[in-house]
């Protein structure tokens, strides 16, 4: 008897060090997990214990996470069975001394996330979210919402958004401190800010690839750092693009108006209007699909040429992506139950084979 895991079952779970608790959420049918509803297990989850996320052909639905937590789910492409999919997530603040702060989720298809550290009675000093981590996620909206908050040591790395965008909200003065955007594939999506009277000098836009976006890029940016990243046919410039920005070592290609910097930006070291050599994607651009690699070749001016001598784009900075890879946690593929029996009596003993994939 040969079955297929979707995901955690007889998982590594000395793989998670320290003393926190690892709880399994499943909403399949008939599932040996310990939930099947993620927000019950979120709310009965202690501060900083794992949860793993089955795949499932059903959402997880709208999810608020307000304690530190690790979140992880079956991918968003999952190579060994269904995608771990959430529908909204929220990060928020419950109090001056209770929050979301240093979570992290990874393994989902996400259709919105809101990162929102206000609450009633707080100021500037007390609200506001840090060091969440969004990693090898899909999804269509972040958006860093409300205002009076600051936002530190955020990070959104390693995912795919398509469509829509990340969104700066800083009207009523929003701090933003820290802020790291990189090694992501911006499918038809862009970065915008709320408000362009607020600066953005501490958010880092590292070793993204911004493809399939004919109007813009940028909308409304003020004071970001954009370095090693590749514009193959998504503006730059267009509508309110950037101003007073930095822009490094960049590649641009294929797009209507490919000069950086331009208008009151600055910066150095920037390919404009050059062929990043991808290893495979149509000349004339297109939206993101699985099949494309965003490799350079032989011969492309990104290679070794980033503000820190690795590649331009995905494949260089400090975690280069892994497009569509699973969470970077050992899995087990597939279980053999030897003697054809899958279930044992107290007491009783059960001969298994199993393997596993160690995900990089």
């Amino acid at each position: 008897m040969k079955t297929k895991i979707l995901f955690f079952f007889f998982f590594f779970f000395l793989y998670f060090v320290g003393s926190s608790a690892v709880w399994t959420v499943d909403n399949n049918p008939n599932s040996p997990a310990q939930y099947s509803d993620l927000q019950l297990a979120i709310d009965n989850a202690a501060i900083g214990d794992t949860i793993l996320v089955a795949g499932s052909a059903t959402s997880y639905g709208n999810i608020t996470i307000d304690r530190q937590l690790t979140i992880i789910g079956a991918g968003y492409h999952n190579q060994y069975g269904d995608i771990s999919d959430i529908n909204h997530l929220y990060f928020i603040r419950q109090n001056a001394s209770s929050s979301a702060d240093g979570s992290k989720i990874m393994g989902f298809d996400i259709y919105y996330i809101e990162i929102n550290g206000w609450f009633s009675g707080g100021t500037i000093a007390n609200q506001g979210i840090s060091n969440v981590i969004i990693e090898r996620c899909y999804f269509k909206y972040v958006n860093f919402n409300d205002s009076y908050c600051k936002y530190s040591k955020d990070t959104i790395r390693n995912c795919i958004i398509n469509s829509y965008y990340i969104d700066f909200n800083n009207v009523n003065s929003s701090e933003y401190d820290s802020i790291f955007i990189h090694n992501n594939i911006f499918d038809g999506s862009y970065i915008s800010q709320n408000d362009v009277n607020y600066g953005l000098e501490n958010v880092f836009i590292r070793n993204n690839v911004f493809i399939n976006r004919t109007n813009y890029a940028f909308y409304n940016i003020n004071s970001a750092v954009i370095e090693n990243n590749i514009f193959y046919a998504s503006e730059p410039h267009g509508t309110s693009g950037c101003t007073n920005s930095v822009f490094n070592n960049n590649i641009t290609y294929y797009c209507s108006d490919n000069t950086i910097p331009y208008g009151t930006n600055t910066g150095a070291n920037n390919f404009v209007n050059s062929d990043p050599k991808f290893e495979n994607y149509p000349i004339a651009g297109g939206e993101f699909d699985y099949s494309y690699d965003f490799h350079l070749k032989t011969g492309s001016p990104g290679l070794n040429a980033g503000t820190d001598v690795t590649n331009i784009g995905i494949y260089g900075g400090s975690l280069p992506f892994e497009v569509g890879a699973n969470p970077t946690i050992p899995q087990v593929t597939e279980i053999n139950f030897i003697d054809g029996v899958s279930s044992a009596p107290i007491g009783g003993t059960i001969n298994v084979n199993f393997k596993a994939k160690k995900q990089d």
